[in-house]
């Protein structure tokens, strides 16, 4: 990467040069680009980073963008470095993260860390390391959902495994919404392995959202018969229980 002579009609701006994808720096915090593609110039920044390890090239680099800009090219880069597993570039671009992003505030840090493993499937390497590096197990984004609930819809048992390893509430809902479980939502969506999980770390099988509905309703609305019969047997065992 070398820093080149602005363009004629720039006043005290940069250009940083990535190949074929100048981008333009001004001192205003605005990004004008020769060509309007940010996943490309972040692999080209992120390439950078992995090699030279420098935390003030990559302020340098987020320091010349508008706020848009700055949190969606952190965002991507973080992401990149936890996808290739990449422990040092995530730690340093998280580094940066929080010290541009942050704003002191652990919903604000938490909510970028989440972020960036919204597309994966099973990472409980990359999770772990989330939480070790202070994402809050609980945080619920847009949707109202905790990282436990999103991996229960989606079908991710090792996610599930890691995150109630690190203290996951099993028993939280979307209390906002319709009150659902982790639980609701394995059960909606057939993932029996994940039922089971859940219900041996403490999933309350009774709990009715707020249509009225137990998991159990869920899984025979959708026709996922295995999971009904399980669920109907771990009632009856709690019946049994309590009635002996």
């Amino acid at each position: 990467m070398q820093n080149t002579d602005p363009p004629p009609d720039a006043d005290k701006g940069y250009t940083y040069c990535f190949r074929s994808n100048p981008v333009y720096l001004t001192p205003g915090n605005s990004m004008t680009r020769k060509q309007d593609d940010l996943r490309a110039f972040v692999i080209d920044v992120y390439e950078e980073v992995s090699r030279s390890k420098d935390v003030s090239f990559l302020h340098s680099i987020v320091n010349g963008l508008g706020e848009f800009e700055t949190s969606q090219t952190l965002k991507l880069l973080l992401g990149l470095a936890l996808l290739d597993r990449n422990w040092d570039a995530a730690e340093l671009c998280l580094k940066v993260t929080l010290a541009v992003l942050g704003n002191g505030t652990d919903s604000d840090s938490s909510a970028h860390m989440w972020a960036v493993i919204s597309n994966m499937n099973d990472c409980p390497d990359v999770l772990e390391w989330l939480v070790r590096y202070g994402a809050d197990i609980e945080w619920r984004g847009t949707s109202n959902v905790t990282p436990l609930m999103d991996s229960a819809s989606r079908g991710l048992t090792e996610n599930v495994n890691v995150l109630l390893k690190c203290g996951a509430d099993v028993k939280a809902s979307t209390n906002i919404d319709d009150d659902n479980t982790a639980l609701h939502l394995a059960a909606a969506y057939g993932h029996r392995a994940i039922v089971e999980t859940l219900v041996k770390h403490g999933a309350d099988v009774h709990h009715r959202n707020c249509w009225g509905k137990e998991a159990m309703d869920l899984a025979m609305q959708n026709g996922h018969e295995d999971v009904v019969l399980y669920l109907q047997e771990q009632q009856d065992d709690q019946r049994k229980l309590h009635s002996g």
